[in-house]
C-alpha cells in the first residue's frame, strides 16, 4: 500500500484541482489492488487481518483526497461569484392615528403594511403577469397602448397617464385583470423595482417611435 499526500492549504486554483485528481486516481488504483488481494486471499479462505487494514486506509484516505478536492471546489466558487447584494426588507412608518409619516410612533414592514392596506381598502393586490402584460402591449391596437401607458404612468414618477379612463370599456376580461394588476406593482408583498424597471424598457422599445 502507497500512501498518497496531498497539501491542504495550497492555493485553490486549476492547477491544484488537477492534482487532486491525479491523486485521487493513484489512490483509487490502490485500493482497486488492495480490493483484488482480499478477493483473492477470500477465495482460497486465506484472508488476513492486514489485507483489510490496507484496505481500510486506503478507503479512507481516498474518502479524504474526494473531501479535499470538494473543497477546493467550494473555495473556488466562493472566489469567483460576486458579492450578494444585502436584501434589506423595506420599513413603512405611519402614525397610529391616521397612518401617516409625521408621526413615526411605530414601525411595520413593508408586507405588514401592505396588508393592512388591502384590508383597509377592501380589495385584495394582484401579482402582475409580466409575460402576459408584455404580449397585450405588443399586439397593435388601443388595448395595448392603454396598458403600455398605464404601466409607464404606475412605474415612473411624473409620467402623466393620458387616457380617459372611460377607455377601460375597450378592455376584454384579461386586459382589464392586467390593468387592476397594474395598479397593484407596488402593493404586492415582495415586488422587485429591478423587474419592474425591465419591463419598463421592453414596454419602451415596444413603442419606440410611435
Amino acid at each position: 500500500m502507497t500512501s498518497t499526500t496531498y497539501d491542504s492549504n495550497a492555493q485553490t486554483g486549476p492547477s491544484e484541482q488537477h492534482d487532486l485528481v491525479t491523486a485521487i486516481r493513484a489512490k483509487f488504483a490502490s485500493l482497486a489492488r488492495i480490493y483484488d488481494m482480499v478477493c483473492h486471499e477470500t477465495a482460497r479462505n486465506k484472508l488476513s487481518g492486514a489485507a483489510l487494514v490496507c484496505l481500510g486506509c486506503d478507503a479512507e484516505e481516498l474518502a479524504q483526497l474526494t473531501l479535499q478536492l470538494r473543497q477546493k471546489l467550494r473555495e473556488a466558487l466562493t472566489a469567483e461569484a460576486p458579492a450578494a447584494k444585502p436584501k434589506h426588507p423595506a420599513t413603512m412608518y405611519f402614525g397610529q392615528d391616521a397612518g401617516g409619516a409625521e408621526d413615526r410612533t411605530k414601525a411595520i414592514p413593508h408586507g405588514g403594511f401592505v396588508k393592512r392596506q388591502a384590508e383597509a381598502l377592501g380589495l385584495q393586490p394582484m401579482p402582475l403577469e409580466a409575460d402576459l402584460l408584455i404580449s397585450r402591449v405588443s399586439q397593435p391596437g388601443e388595448s395595448g397602448r392603454f396598458l403600455a401607458d398605464a404601466f409607464l404612468s404606475a412605474y415612473r414618477k411624473g409620467v402623466p397617464f393620458k387616457h380617459a379612463l372611460f377607455e377601460l370599456v375597450n378592455l376584454d376580461a384579461e386586459g382589464f385583470r392586467l390593468f387592476h394588476q397594474i395598479l397593484h406593482i407596488r402593493h404586492v408583498p415582495g415586488w422587485d423595482d429591478d423587474a419592474l424597471y425591465v419591463i419598463e424598457q421592453k414596454i419602451i422599445e415596444i413603442w419606440k417611435g410611435e
